[in-house]
């Protein structure tokens, strides 16, 4: 319970942080990832297999960027895509969340927090047009993170294990 409740305030600071100031403080997201390792390794009780996990899910990260990086390489020429399209303060974050989920579980939250993210933006963007056009997405992913973990602790779903998802989509 120590691992949720810290990780409750540092996503409720990370959010903070990145509506207001458009920044997120690097403690923030470091206390994030040790949370997420404590309750991890809570939920799979062993540390071999939350280091299996998290490399699992920080791999996947790096194709993802890595991925992105090519494309902007190819498509703008050389564009960064840190800081100019992407913050730093977003990828630490998603590293952080890394050690919250199972591999299968991450791809979901990864997935579905993007989805969420860029509705929220484009309905804040029609509400109020002059708006700035940047999207606090590790703010966004912050809450919804923060909504994913209180619902696994509300249904007893554990994130940390992808079993769910091997009796429900592959035939027994």
């Amino acid at each position: 319970m120590i691992a949720v409740t810290l990780a409750a305030g540092c996503l409720l600071v990370i959010a903070w942080q990145d509506f207001v100031a458009r920044r997120v403080w690097g403690i923030a997201i470091g206390l994030l990832a040790a949370a997420g390792a404590l309750y991890m390794l809570a939920g799979v009780h062993s540390a071999a297999r939350l280091l299996v996990y998290a490399g699992c899910n920080i791999g996947f990260l790096i194709v993802q960027f890595g991925l992105l990086k090519a494309y902007f390489l190819v498509k703008r020429r050389g564009a960064g895509v840190i800081d100019q399209m992407i913050g730093w303060g977003d990828i630490l974050f998603l590293l952080a969340a890394a050690f919250f989920f199972s591999p299968v579980n991450f791809i979901s939250f990864y997935v579905f927090s993007l989805l969420a993210s860029l509705v929220v933006s484009l309905v804040w963007m029609t509400v109020r047009p002059s708006v700035s056009r940047a999207i606090p997405l590790a703010g966004l992913q912050a809450l919804v993170l923060l909504v994913v973990i209180g619902a696994g602790l509300c249904l007893h779903f554990p994130l940390v294990n992808d079993n769910w998802f091997i009796g429900k989509f592959l035939p027994s």
